[in-house]
């Protein structure tokens, strides 16, 4: 099996056997708006289980990252390697980690024009999964400016990446469409077909005011869930399967109240206080049953 090649918070690896009872055993395309670190994707490359995939998220270097992986393997690992052993042998890793996060965070203002040369590339992408792997408990977090603000996660030494997972990440991606998108945008709901398959994975319903949604600096916010809701309706309708996971809330059970709703038990281990963490209720939400 291909596993996704960066942590991700509410990654889904730990509900793939919940997820796989309601994903059609032949898909012609998948959708993944708002892919994260594409646990569902991946299981289903392995299994091949669809024609084609088009995967899309808001965030500009993951998706760089994923095109870089798909596209130039063998220069990426080249770059993990060189930031690897840098890390692994500065003085002190957490200057090296905020000496890090604090260029990428410079570039990122600069111009456009640094994500599309193929150097510029390789090395956003590098610096996006050491950031990963280097900061704290995977996250990938940016405050109102778009700047990654995440803390270092007190890590001497750091393993960026499986080389023979990589390849298969590499493998898995060939062909697929890689887009940085809103999600409503991402569907094709003129072309698709009930043989397709969608899935959804947005920022959870918050529980409170501190409650982590800030994956872009747009975020994601009431209105959003309304039209994710509004969305599945339109899909229920052309008989495409589509799928949607989120919080087990009072108020994400009454906004999809017109859909079929499962519930599952997920762990999560991102949080500062070790005693909230543990198994947590979810949903999946689906557009037919």
């Amino acid at each position: 099996m291909t596993n996704p090649f960066v942590k991700w918070v509410g990654g889904k690896r730990t509900l793939l056997t919940e997820l796989m009872k309601y994903t059609p055993k032949k898909i012609n395309t998948y959708y993944e708006p708002m892919v994260g670190g594409g646990a569902l994707f991946f299981h289903l490359a392995s299994l091949h289980q669809f024609k084609e995939a088009k995967l899309s998220d808001l965030n500009e270097d993951l998706i760089g990252t994923y095109r870089v992986i798909r596209d130039d393997l063998k220069n990426i690992l080249e770059a993990l390697d060189t930031i690897q052993n840098a890390h692994n042998k500065a003085k002190s890793a957490e200057e090296f980690y905020y000496e890090t996060r604090a260029q990428n965070n410079t570039e990122l203002r600069i111009a456009e024009k640094f994500y599309f040369e193929e150097k510029n590339k390789i090395i956003r992408a590098a610096r996006c999964i050491y950031l990963n792997k280097a900061g704290f408990n995977g996250l990938y977090r940016v405050n109102r400016r778009g700047k990654f603000n995440v803390p270092f996660g007190h890590k001497d030494k750091v393993n960026l990446y499986n080389k023979a997972n990589m390849v298969k990440v590499h493998k898995a991606l060939q062909g697929v469409k890689l887009t940085i998108q809103d999600f409503e945008a991402a569907m094709e709901l003129n072309t698709m077909t009930k043989h397709d398959c969608v899935y959804f994975d947005p920022p959870y319903w918050p529980k409170d005011q501190t409650s982590f949604v800030a994956y872009t600096s747009s975020g994601f916010d009431g209105a959003d869930h309304q039209r994710m809701c509004d969305l599945l309706g339109r899909l229920k309708s052309r008989g495409i399967m589509a799928m949607v996971s989120n919080a087990s809330m009072p108020p994400v059970r009454v906004l999809y109240k017109e859909f079929p709703i499962s519930d599952v038990k997920a762990p999560r281990k991102i949080n500062s206080d070790a005693t909230k963490r543990g198994n947590v209720k979810e949903v999946i939400i689906r557009s037919k049953k």
